[in-house]
């Protein structure tokens, strides 16, 4: 589908969002190169085969790494009503284990690193938060994703991403705001509003110097010719 108009975005931001939030189990298994050097994809497979084992209607889908290294390979089970459940340090067995689990509409607390009871979409500046339906007590006990040590002191930003959506699916990344800022820049903004915007950002070069990024935009703005370089 060819984006034109703000409703073409809009459409595939709906079709990304229920990918992301099906209305069914989703199972997120870690694929990053942290994950696949640990067995994610092995893990992969023992899921697959013991969802089929087992007949159950989920979706399986990949993710990238959200950071915690150490605890991968990491799968990840959003149940309806039910907030994310992240398990660290996953192997085939345990994950047949833990689908085996879930069939019996059980789940595994001993292997639970965290659970994700809301996102933040920080282009949009909102909060998406996972209902809750009378989750049993036991999920009470697990600290959330934020209450982590290696997470307290983080906010992500540039990789806000990592995690949280399929890198492949390019629905999934608009449902999160991608390219609602790049429409707002071609359709509703000047140059030079673009141009002030970067500036105030105080995005600065990485070449060493740290050169304000705004600066030689407008350096080049203003630079006289009708084909302009930036390197």
């Amino acid at each position: 589908m060819k984006v034109r108009t703000l409703d073409d975005l809009q459409q595939i931001k709906e079709k990304g969002l229920k990918l992301l939030h099906p209305e069914k189990t989703k199972i997120m298994v870690g694929m990053g190169t942290c994950g696949q050097a640990t067995g994610a994809g092995e893990v992969v497979e023992a899921i697959s085969e013991e969802v089929e084992k087992q007949k159950l209607d989920v979706v399986i889908s990949s993710t990238c790494c959200i950071g915690f290294c150490q605890k991968e390979p990491l799968v990840d089970i959003l149940e309806p009503g039910r907030p994310r459940i992240s398990y660290a340090e996953m192997t085939p067995e345990r994950a047949r284990e833990l689908i085996a689990a879930l069939a019996r509409g059980e789940f595994k607390k001993e292997w639970a690193l965290a659970k994700i009871e809301q996102e933040e979409y920080l282009v949009e500046d909102k909060i998406w938060r996972y209902p809750k339906d009378s989750p049993p007590r036991e999920l009470e006990e697990i600290p959330t994703y934020e209450e982590l040590p290696f997470y307290k002191k983080q906010r992500k930003i540039t990789m806000r991403n990592c995690g949280f959506i399929n890198p492949e699916n390019i629905e999934e990344y608009i449902a999160r705001g991608g390219y609602s800022t790049l429409y707002k820049v071609l359709k509703e903004l000047r140059p030079e509003e673009v141009i002030a915007e970067v500036t105030r950002s105080g995005l600065r070069g990485r070449g060493g110097a740290g050169f304000p990024t705004g600066r030689k935009w407008d350096l080049c703005r203003k630079a006289t010719g009708d084909i302009k370089y930036i390197i």
